[in-house]
């Protein structure tokens, strides 16, 4: 749809999703399993952020997208605390991106998996 070419595979949120040429949608079953622990760690890291100028949490059903990039560099070390804290809460993975930090499912997908 983005990008106006048919008839290829789409994977997209780290390899827990992908769409076939025909446009039938799978998600990883793995990442399906933890749809309502990703969904709990998107209430308490919105509550977390809700004061925090330049952070947004980016619900990508299946994941989660901490942006930290319009932050205040003070406050990330908080921010990344509070990400660790919910992920092991709800037996999520962190991860480490370029200001930004992703609570996946704890499966072994990934976009060369995919």
């Amino acid at each position: 749809r983005l990008v106006g070419i048919g008839g290829v595979w789409v994977v997209g949120n780290h390899g827990a999703e992908t769409h076939e040429p025909s446009g039938a949608a799978h998600v990883a079953p793995g990442a399906r399993a933890h749809a309502d622990a990703v969904a709990r760690a998107r209430a308490a890291l919105e509550a977390a952020v809700a004061h925090v100028a330049g952070a947004f949490v980016e619900d990508k059903r299946w994941s989660l997208s901490l942006h930290v990039r319009q932050a205040s560099p003070d406050v990330v070390p908080a921010l990344r605390a509070a990400a660790a804290a919910v992920a092991a809460r709800e037996g999520l993975r962190l991860a480490d991106g370029k200001a930004v930090l992703e609570l996946r499912p704890p499966v072994a997908i990934d976009k060369g998996t995919a």
